[in-house]
């Protein structure tokens, strides 16, 4: 994504976090990478030499962020919305909560599959 554009065509590289900073990054050499440790939105903001600014919106999750997410959009569509009829807006929060629960499972199954405790810690789930 970021290839190509370090000291060839960058003047300066720039990154807003979720809490509203927005931190200067080092120009390096292609290919440029950096490590985000704050989940939510992020913004890559690049000034090229003519002066253009060229910005990438990227989101930073897990599996369990994801859950966390759809599940507060079925509550939304359930509980404060919801008039008794089944309509369009519910029936994506109830698949999107459905697919978000099953991959977190996954996730949660893989990682215990490798861990030596796996087996025990799989019973208490």
């Amino acid at each position: 994504m970021i290839e190509g554009l370090a000291k060839v065509c960058a003047k300066s590289v720039a990154v807003a976090i979720p809490d509203g900073r927005v931190l200067a990054l080092e120009l390096q050499e292609a290919p440029s990478c950096f490590l985000v440790s704050d989940y939510g939105m992020h913004e890559l903001r690049v000034i090229t030499i003519d002066g253009k600014v060229v910005a990438c919106q990227f989101r930073v999750t897990s599996e369990l962020g994801d859950f966390a997410e759809a599940l507060d959009h079925f509550h939304d569509a359930c509980d404060w919305v919801w008039d008794g009829n089944w309509t369009e807006d519910l029936e994506a929060a109830t698949m999107s909560m459905l697919s978000a629960l099953d991959d977190y499972f996954v996730n949660l199954e893989a990682k215990l599959q490798q861990s030596p405790l796996g087996e025990a810690l799989r019973g208490e789930v």
